[in-house]
């Protein structure tokens, strides 16, 4: 009779930087035949020193603060700053073939692994900067339903006041209705959060 084992431990293991902690529900079960291969997955720190630096130290303090894997601060961090960057820039890969800084990342991690957090903490400056055009956005409305009312007023005389438009950084809400409204609107760059 062979007896089967998990290739994970119950709880990660107290030196992250050693091996990659597997959850006991999704661990790769093998006989007590096999057990002499190891099947855990070698960890290995993030290259945080190969980004910008002002970048890679805000990555840093922030895992470090928050207690979690670098990772799940460095790569919505990435995506935010190219989220940031939009259609301002791109790359020519060769002629005809333009890229854009376009990212897209995702977090895998055990529950507990204080996924949130970090990605709160990568997504500050962007949230800030939405902030501010939902503002500027509320306060452009103001202003064209104020124009809207004098020109009708004015018996449509001049030429009609065009509506402002939202710029976007991200979508909170991925549902086609709401991606539709963005995409129709020139001013718009999208981060998928």
């Amino acid at each position: 009779m062979t007896t089967t084992t998990l290739t994970s431990p119950a709880a990660p293991p107290a030196n992250v930087t050693s091996r990659a902690y597997v959850p006991a529900s999704i661990a790769i079960r093998q006989s007590e035949d096999e057990a002499s291969a190891s099947l855990v997955l070698e960890y290995r720190l993030p290259p945080i020193d190969r980004l910008p630096p002002l970048l890679g130290e805000y990555v840093a303090k922030s895992a470090e603060a928050i207690g979690c894997d670098p990772c799940l601060v460095a790569m919505p961090a990435l995506a935010a700053c190219a989220a940031a960057i939009g259609e301002a820039r791109a790359v020519m890969v060769k002629a005809g073939w333009i890229e854009f800084p376009i990212l897209w990342t995702l977090a895998v991690a055990p529950s507990g692994a204080l996924k949130t957090p970090a990605m709160k903490a990568a997504m500050a400056g962007l949230e800030e900067a939405q902030r501010k055009a939902f503002d500027d956005y509320r306060q452009a409305e103001a202003h064209y339903r104020a124009a809207l009312a004098n020109w009708q007023k004015s018996d449509k005389h001049g030429p009609e006041p065009v509506p402002p438009a939202l710029t976007s950084f991200y979508i909170g809400d991925a549902t086609l209705e709401a991606v539709g409204v963005l995409r129709c609107s020139p001013m718009s760059r999208q981060f998928w959060g």
